[in-house]
């Protein structure tokens, strides 16, 4: 299949009342190529729910968009949400619902074993893999902690970074793509994500020429060196040592990100090389610190509770110490999200 090739991808919502209302106006709003197929074979309404498509073009995993529904009469109440055999969460708001879905070329077999969580923000996907000690397969032999509790951190810090500078958005304003945070499994011999690593890939919006560096992580826990492929392109590919400087390029030539592993066992991100956010190793029990031109602005400490389904990441500033709980919610068995809220430790939720 070809890149310039379509396909579509369905949608149910359910009624939580049977009837007829009217055709929803449905909005998408994704880093990637796509649009609701309007053909009325494609877009109907049941007595019992609406039926939507979604067309894009073959996409790899850790993509992500956003969908917002208004429904013309008040009296539609929607009960459920279907896709690939998945009940996705929404949000309901005045006059209509809104929803994240994730679509990719993932395998029925691979989706099977795996246990991930996506969230998205405007040019931002992060899919967390929540890693288990009782499911540990292929390559590992032995469970990962201090690996996977790196990663994570290391993922959230830049996620933290990338929203709070307006990269990411950056992206999106001007249609380049998106960034995707992934870490690594420990649980699917379909995927022998070893040795530990963890990634932050800049998607191009067609997913062909993506730079998607792959960032390994020693046994303490340090980043070591960055080893960058190109998504569609096999065999290309680089090695970045520590200190050295990696610049993702967007389709027109332009830079937008530099990326580099510190010799410390931190990394740095940059959209120019002067204005410098800094994560620095990470050390089990104080988490790590986001630092802008050499001066601490916040420490993050993230715990994965995989048997109650619970990612929290506890942000302090470093100016006041005041501290926000960001929370993730997931089904511990699927990691389909449940809820995403931030609650201020002091005052409950924000």
């Amino acid at each position: 299949m070809t890149y310039n090739s379509k396909k579509r991808s369905a949608v149910r919502l359910i009624k939580s009342v049977k009837g007829f209302y009217g055709l929803p106006d449905i909005e998408i709003d994704a880093d990637f190529a796509s649009h609701i197929v309007e053909e009325e074979k494609y877009f109907y309404e049941l007595d019992s729910e609406y039926v939507f498509y979604i067309e894009h073009p073959p996409l790899d995993d850790a993509n992500v968009a956003t969908i917002t529904v208004r429904f013309s009469n008040s009296d539609v109440d929607i009960q459920a949400i279907l896709s690939d055999k998945h009940e996705l969460v929404f949000n309901r708001h005045e006059g209509g619902i809104s929803f994240d879905i994730e679509i990719s070329l993932l395998t029925q077999s691979s989706r099977t074993m795996a246990v991930h969580t996506f969230t998205r923000e405007a040019g931002l996907v992060m899919r967390v893999e929540h890693n288990q000690m009782n499911r540990i397969a292929g390559p590992y032999t032995e469970y990962p902690e201090v690996e996977v509790q790196a990663s994570l951190h290391y993922m959230l810090a830049a996620k933290e970074i990338l929203s709070m500078s307006g990269l990411s958005k950056k992206l999106h304003d001007k249609e380049l793509g998106h960034y995707a945070i992934l870490g690594f499994e420990t649980n699917n011999v379909q995927h022998e994500d070893y040795p530990p690593h963890w990634h932050l890939i800049f998607r191009w919006p067609y997913r062909v020429g993506s730079q998607a560096p792959h960032i390994y992580i020693d046994a303490q826990g340090r980043n070591t060196y960055n080893r960058v492929s190109i998504d569609g392109i096999p065999k290309v590919q680089a090695t970045f040592e520590t200190e050295d400087w990696f610049a993702f390029v967007d389709m027109y030539g332009d830079k937008q990100l530099y990326l580099k592993v510190d010799e410390d066992g931190g990394y740095t991100l940059s959209a120019d090389q002067s204005m410098l956010f800094k994560v620095s190793a990470y050390e089990s029990g104080k988490g790590v610190d986001i630092l802008l031109n050499e001066t601490v602005i916040k420490t993050i400490i993230v715990s994965d509770n995989t048997e109650e389904g619970k990612l929290t990441m506890i942000e302090t500033a470093a100016y006041n110490q005041d501290e926000v709980l960001h929370l993730i919610e997931y089904h511990p068995y699927t990691g389909e999200l449940i809820a995403e809220k931030d609650v201020d430790t002091a005052g409950g939720e924000v």
